[in-house]
């Protein structure tokens, strides 16, 4: 009888000793498994971040671009391939300035007389057609 007395005790004292040993390996399992989860969840966080804002950047200048070239596309100072000579082009420019801002009678010029240059009349001849 004693020995199985000591048998008990020798297995319950095993038991007991186990019973951290099996608590720490359970704590440092669920450690390790919450280190992984947030560590995964950081990495695409972090990427999704990266390509919405890339994703953002690229859509927004495309965007720019698109709208500056085609708000542009109608206007004729910014619009260089519809002329092909670049004296007609500053001629044109030239008409519309003299047009908006005659020069100073006081300078021997006026706006009619330098409307009668040639460059001048072909652009107006040319705009009438």
């Amino acid at each position: 009888m004693s020995y199985r007395i000591i048998a008990a005790s020798t297995e319950s004292s095993r038991t007991a000793r186990l019973v951290p040993c099996g608590i720490i390996v359970i704590f440092i399992f669920i450690f390790i498994v919450v280190v992984v989860v947030v560590v995964v969840v950081v990495v695409v966080v972090v990427v999704f971040v990266f390509v919405f804002v890339f994703v953002f950047v690229f859509v927004f200048v495309f965007v720019v671009v698109v709208v500056v070239v085609v708000v542009n596309k109608d206007d004729p100072l910014h619009d260089h391939h519809r002329y092909a000579p670049d004296q007609l082009h500053d001629a044109e420019l030239q008409v519309e300035f003299l047009t908006e801002y005659p020069r100073d009678p006081s300078r021997g010029a006026t706006s009619t007389s330098s409307l009668e240059s040639p460059s001048a009349r072909l652009l107006i001849a040319s705009s009438q057609q």
